[in-house]
């Protein structure tokens, strides 16, 4: 009998994960098999869902998708990715997939939008199990459902280019794992009677985010450039953490492992170094194995190199209406122009180099002009294709969205329940903020280069919301908090 009603709610999900899943495939395949494909494809090859890794390569031509099954084919064919810009510009896991489709021989556009599909259900399950304990069942089973109605769900992620490219994947990845991060936070703002229990849940839970980010990293390196950033805001709160544990121990060596303990369990940082300890440990040998050993470089992945000179090139050297051009990629031809650089004999060191002294040297001029352009670039409409057209609908209430998330956030700092979580999602949502704007102000914009903001703003504040409600975290029953973790020697906290 208790087999069996462990059972029963594993099934209910499993059963809603179905219904989210099909709700998805619905709106992405209206016509099943017949579905058009995106505008984006060229209409002069055959190109149906059932086409092959070779049809797939020849319909998309010079773009990134492609070229990703290039490399797949490489690695099928030869064993290992011999084209050195393959092997430096992505990291692996968009070609790994790849390749494993073309050893099973599965239609390439079919198999990457059920794989997609069924990572949005993961996605909206997990919204579903964490809002079930604050909301009516119904209530929460059908708010995920509101993400259909944007238009960077339907155009982009079901019917456009987010079907193809590596934001298919990296995006759910990352809203899993700040699901996961906020889960691993409710026992923080909300305390159980079971401190072992509190403890296996935060640790449980972050465990599942790292591995989240993991997967978001493998397939773009965006996210791996959020955990980097992550990490290094990591280490001077550990720094503070450590002064204020000596602090609360009396200056007192032998107190000072207790103290530690609860500074961290209280800050959250006890949650960030497991998600941090997770996701470097599943990246590091990829890391060593691959970009050091093969390559002679510690970083993710090197795909903007070849941008530091190509900056320099001017808009005379490209086609009009190319990407890198819109993007205001070439900025230092306009804000320096009396700086006469011979850019086709730049190296990428070289271009590097300069760049960064420019943006030292004219930092309001380098603003000036780039700021208008990341305007512009959120307000487009969230799918390629369709031209310059503007969106503000959408995209003001997706930017108001995060606005106010940040803004609780940050009242959220001044009480003593939710001070830990709020500073750590602030930060959080920060490095996605930096890992998107910051190479496109230094490189150029593309709409999908912001669509990773976008998706966090969109569901950090109904998860922020539920996670301070008082009425699901304790209880339906309860009146006041349930006392928290009670560590050894350590009153249990009290609420703000």
């Amino acid at each position: 009998m208790p087999v069996v009603v462990r059972f029963r709610p594993i099934a209910q999900l499993g059963l809603l994960w179905l219904f989210y899943l099909g709700a998805l495939l619905f709106t992405a395949l209206p016509q099943g098999l017949n579905t058009p494909n995106p505008e984006c494809i060229d209409r002069s090859f055959h190109f149906g869902l059932l086409a092959n890794s070779d049809q797939w390569i020849q319909a998309l031509g010079p773009t990134d998708a492609a070229s990703c099954a290039r490399a797949a084919l490489e690695l099928v064919t030869q064993g290992r990715v011999t084209t050195p810009f393959y092997r430096t510009a992505w990291p692996p896991g968009i070609y790994l997939l790849h390749a494993v489709l073309r050893v099973l021989h599965a239609p390439v556009p079919l198999s990457f939008i059920f794989l997609t599909c069924c990572l949005w259900a993961c996605v909206f399950l997990q919204f579903f199990i964490f809002a079930r304990r604050r909301l009516p069942p119904l209530l929460a089973a059908g708010l995920p459902l509101v993400v259909l109605a944007t238009r960077l769900m339907r155009l982009y992620f079901l019917h456009g280019w987010g079907m193809y490219n590596s934001e298919a994947f990296t995006c759910p990845f990352l809203l899993l794992g700040l699901g996961f991060l906020i889960m691993a936070f409710e026992p923080l703002v909300w305390p159980t009677s079971s401190a072992a229990g509190d403890v296996r849940r935060a640790l449980g839970a972050g465990s599942c985010s790292g591995l989240c980010l993991v997967a978001s990293a493998y397939f773009r390196a965006h996210a791996e450039l959020v955990v980097a950033i992550l990490s290094l805001a990591f280490i001077p709160a550990a720094l503070v953490s450590i002064v204020v544990a000596l602090r609360r121990s009396g200056w007192r060596p032998t107190a000072l492992p207790q103290s530690l303990c609860v500074v961290w369990w209280k800050s959250g940082l006890l949650v960030l170094t497991v998600v941090l300890l997770v996701f470097h440990a599943c990246t590091m040998p990829y890391r060593y194995l691959h970009n050091y050993r093969q390559e002679g470089t510690w970083q993710w992945c090197s795909g903007y190199s070849y941008c530091w000179a190509q900056v320099w090139q001017g808009p005379r050297n490209l086609p009009d209406e190319d990407d890198f051009e819109l993007g205001g990629g070439f900025w230092p031809v306009f804000i320096a122009p009396d700086w006469h650089v011979d850019a086709a004999r730049l190296t990428p060191e070289q271009g590097r180099a300069l760049t960064l002294k420019l943006i030292r040297k004219r930092p309001i001029a380098f603003l000036r002009y780039k700021l208008p352009i990341l305007g512009r670039f959120w307000l487009m409409q969230n799918a390629p294709g369709l031209g310059k057209n503007l969106d503000w609908l959408e995209n003001g209430t997706l930017l108001l969205s995060l606005l106010i998330a940040v803004g609780s956030c940050v009242i959220g700092l001044f009480r003593t329940r939710t001070a830990g979580p709020a500073l750590w999602l602030l930060a959080f949502t920060g490095c996605v903020v930096a890992a998107s704007v910051g190479p496109s102000m230094v490189f150029h914009f593309e709409t999908r280069y912001l669509f990773p903001i976008k998706v966090v703003g969109f569901l950090l504040l109904p998860y922020w919301v539920l996670l301070i409600n008082r009425r699901g975290a304790v209880g339906r029953h309860h009146t006041e908090p349930l006392p928290g973790p009670e560590l050894p020697g350590v009153a249990p906290p009290t609420a703000a």
